[in-house]
């Protein structure tokens, strides 16, 4: 049997707001790396829609979450 893998119709609607990769060097040094969409681009992309400040405030709490999530990674890593 040949399946072939049918498009998803929501996920071609979606975009990433934030992504968080972790990754480790050969030297066993940790990377952190955040990428998210600038809020205030968002909101003037998305202009006169009912959620675009929503999704913007969702953006800066992962932003704002970030930092601590940086600092928890780093101490963990520390006391290994």
């Amino acid at each position: 049997m040949n399946q072939q893998k049918q498009n998803n119709k929501k996920r071609e609607r979606n975009a990433p707001l934030f992504k968080t990769c972790v990754s480790v060097t050969a030297d066993g040094n940790l990377i952190i790396d955040h990428e998210w969409v600038d809020p205030s681009r968002l909101v003037a992309a998305l202009k006169k829609t009912s959620y675009e400040h929503i999704l913007a405030s969702i953006v800066k709490h992962c932003m704002s979450e970030s930092l601590v999530f940086d600092d928890k990674l780093n101490k963990l890593l520390k006391h290994i």
